[in-house]
């Protein structure tokens, strides 16, 4: 049964705070859902489904132990935050902090100050395509569990690691500054650029880049070569171009 109090509770999940407090998120969408739910990282709380075959699906794939309610059109619209009814709303567990070892080669990616929900969650499917070690996130980056970052990333959200970290102390304590690379419009073209095997790319904020405190430090620079009119490229689609040239000149490394 829907509830006033379990109303207000999952519409409470829409903000930080109330998911910082109950370790909780949301997540909408029937591929969003589906693909969270297959990930083994994550513990579901609640389902909330309108009339139909769904969750039969997800029980035969996966066994698992769940509060399963099922509404009416009108009583999911009381819970959801999107503009179109979806047939599934979960209530998810936060994922555990991963235990990564930073000496291991691989890509890792930076986000200093990333603000956008949908290129958050479109570097979260980055990061799950090209086998990313790790998002290393400032504190001041969009919350990877905002329900817009969650919809955006499309399920990814369940097979990438992240951290939120006071950047630059971080990145001198676990990276050689040889490994580490900042990704800005000075920088040489990346296109004949032999990345190392260990490599960190930092992405700047959508608006002002990289801060300059940490540009100054002693990080080479690279660069996606211009060829149009364009002032710039958006964030994500540049973590998509450097990702794919590392991951092609190393498509063994795991």
């Amino acid at each position: 049964m829907l509830t006033n109090n379990l109303i207000k509770f999952v519409k409470s999940l829409q903000l930080k705070k109330f998911r910082d407090k109950n370790n909780l998120f949301i997540a909408e969408g029937i591929k969003t859902v589906e693909s969270l739910f297959n990930s083994s990282t994550l513990t579901f709380e609640y389902i909330f489904i309108t009339p139909g075959d769904f969750i039969e699906k997800l029980q035969i794939e996966k066994q698992k132990p769940l509060k399963i309610i099922e509404i009416s059109e009108n009583e999911m619209k009381k819970i959801s935050g999107q503009t179109t009814i979806t047939p599934v709303l979960a209530v998810i567990q936060k994922k555990d902090p991963p235990k990564l070892n930073y000496e291991n080669n691989g890509l890792y990616l930076a986000l200093d100050g990333i603000q956008d929900p949908g290129n958050l969650g479109t570097i979260l499917r980055i990061a799950d395509w090209f086998g990313v070690k790790a998002l290393i996130c400032s504190n001041d980056t969009v919350d990877v569990y905002n329900p817009k970052v969650v919809q955006s990333s499309m399920g990814s959200l369940g097979n990438v690691n992240f951290v939120y970290t006071e950047l630059n102390n971080f990145l001198k304590i676990h990276f050689e500054s040889q490994s580490v690379l900042a990704a800005d419009v000075n920088g040489i073209s990346v296109f004949d650029y032999r990345f190392p095997e260990k490599s960190l790319i930092i992405l700047g904020n959508e608006g002002k880049g990289i801060r300059d405190y940490i540009l100054s430090e002693n990080y080479k620079k690279i660069s996606i070569p211009a060829f149009g009119k364009a002032e710039s490229l958006n964030v994500a689609v540049a973590g998509s171009i450097l990702s794919s040239l590392w991951r092609k000149q190393y498509p063994s490394s795991r």
